[in-house]
């Protein structure tokens, strides 16, 4: 094996096992985390009490306290995330430049891959942002005041994110979280299918 094929080789592999990294950060967030800090309260069977028992799907940790434990692990993910893209993106984009210019394909593969890695960037600005934001401002208010549930403002619109509660908030950044975890994956998909071509 020649020392361009052995390079190309291993930063292929660390691209890919970056770019894998960073889905596994997110959709363990998303899929792990998340679901854990909206568990319901446990059904006592000595409590059969209609009247007694908290909504359906409704955490019973407090609204608060909730952001607040989401903000941490958004602190965790948002320190680990960017530096896993940014090392895929720099393997994937050094991959691209050992690469001979006829192999267009291959080429064109490792610059998607790179663009992949990084933009769950601009994808968190246009589609997170806000409920980034409003969380932030949740736990925010926690952290000053114990005893404000920190829900929606008395100012919110009806169905902008300002107006859900807390629990429905971050059940719909679960979600949002998931989707941006597509966009690693498939620069992850792009560079395989460089790498066998």
């Amino acid at each position: 094996m020649d020392i361009i094929k052995a390079k190309t080789l291993l930063a292929s592999t660390i691209g890919i096992a970056s770019s894998a990294f960073s889905d596994g950060i997110i959709f363990g967030i998303s899929y792990l985390a998340i679901p854990t800090l909206l568990l319901e309260p446990p059904k006592s069977s000595k409590d059969n009490n209609p009247s007694n028992s908290v909504a359906p799907s409704t955490p019973s940790t407090r609204p608060s306290h909730l952001a607040r434990q989401w903000a941490k692990v958004f602190a965790i993910g948002s320190k680990a995330g960017p530096a896993f893209g940014i090392g895929s993106a720099a393997s994937f984009l050094y991959t691209w430049s050992l690469l001979q210019p006829q192999r267009v394909v291959q080429r064109r593969l490792y610059l998607a891959a790179a663009i992949s890695a990084v933009a769950i960037v601009p994808f968190t600005l246009v589609f997170m942002s806000r409920v980034n934001n409003e969380l932030h401002r949740r736990a925010q208010a926690a952290e000053q005041d114990s005893d404000d549930e920190s829900g929606p403002t008395e100012y919110a619109v009806e169905g902008t994110v300002e107006s859900y509660r807390t629990h429905d908030l971050i059940r719909y950044w679960a979600s949002l979280n998931a989707i941006r975890g597509l966009i690693p994956l498939a620069g992850a998909v792009c560079a395989i299918q460089a790498m066998v071509i």
